[in-house]
């Protein structure tokens, strides 16, 4: 499509499962990949 913009973005995630701001992260990870047009791949 002329004019769509792409770009990648690479993440490593630490986490500690004792840690309650990792869980929060976790969970807003998740909804902003939900949030996406199913134009993201996940590993």
């Amino acid at each position: 499509m002329k004019g769509e913009i792409t770009f990648s973005l690479k993440a490593s995630i630490y986490s500690d499962y004792s840690c309650p701001f990792c869980f929060i992260g976790k969970d807003q990870l998740e909804k902003a990949i939900k949030e996406t047009d199913g134009n993201v791949s996940i590993e």
